[in-house]
């Protein structure tokens, strides 16, 4: 938060949202987290607490996933860590679909549906279509995930390799 009066020494309150007045040095409370409003280099900055079980998982999985395999998988995270889970994206192939599926979302509110891009194996028409060499991309932002049991979920939902 700046001050737009160059004569300011700081030592005067400013508005924030919601009519707050606070200043360098204030105690402030948001989810039972204390905060504390700091001077920095002429302007109030709010610092934070590191959480440090907040964190994101990454993963890659060759091929295609089953559809009901995949969804109960879906159905049985949301069930147990929706408010946990900050973020999602992802790039995903689904058996027998040659389109590229997105995946996104924010707690619960989860989508996945199909894009208007190919895989390049289906986009290429000389050549055999061949779902194995699909590279899935899944992205997760939120609270205390465990990767692996998160990995060992999604690599069940995948199907035979072997057709």
């Amino acid at each position: 938060l700046l001050c737009h009066d160059e004569n300011c020494k700081g030592d005067h309150e400013h508005s924030h949202q919601h009519g707050e007045k606070r200043k360098a040095g204030d105690e402030i409370e948001n989810k039972n987290k204390p905060k504390k409003v700091l001077r920095n280099s002429g302007s109030n900055v709010i610092s934070t607490r590191h959480n440090n079980k907040v964190g994101s998982i990454a993963l890659t999985f060759k091929g295609s996933f089953s559809i009901p395999k995949f969804n109960e998988f879906i159905g049985d995270i949301m069930s147990e860590k929706a408010q946990d889970i900050f973020r999602c994206k992802g790039v995903l192939s689904f058996e027998d679909h040659p389109y590229k599926f997105v995946f996104q979302g924010v707690h619960e509110q989860i989508v996945c549906e199909p894009s208007d891009h190919l895989w390049p194996d289906a986009a290429d028409s000389g050549r055999k279509s061949n779902p194995s060499e699909r590279d899935n991309k899944l992205v997760f932002i939120g609270y205390d995930l465990n990767k692996k049991a998160i990995s060992e979920g999604f690599k069940e939902a995948l199907i035979d390799k072997d057709g």
